[in-house]
């Protein structure tokens, strides 16, 4: 078998997530058809989504989305409107 490039990692990591999304909210408990397993221990693998800066799990009720590097807010309307955005109640 051929090994995954980088791009086939990274996407490994967001199937792995999506099956775990799958036995939690599709299949009853001893009751899913794939289980992720750690080749080395043989152990099961439960993945978390932890933030990269901090290493906690990632809440995402806490989360929004904001402009990246290339947005581009065209009008002073458009930048209040993101600032308000930022300063919304988290839950």
């Amino acid at each position: 078998m051929q090994p995954l490039t980088e791009k086939g990692y990274a996407a490994a990591k967001l199937l792995t997530a999506i099956n775990s999304f799958g036995e939690a909210w599709f299949f009853d408990e001893g009751n899913e058809p794939i289980r992720i397993y750690d080749r080395k221990t043989n152990q099961r693998v439960r993945p978390v989504l932890v933030d990269a800066n901090t290493g906690k799990p990632i809440d995402s009720r806490q989360l929004y989305a904001g402009p990246g590097p290339r947005a581009r807010a065209t009008s002073a309307i458009e930048r209040q409107a993101m600032q308000r955005l930022r300063r919304l109640p988290r839950h």
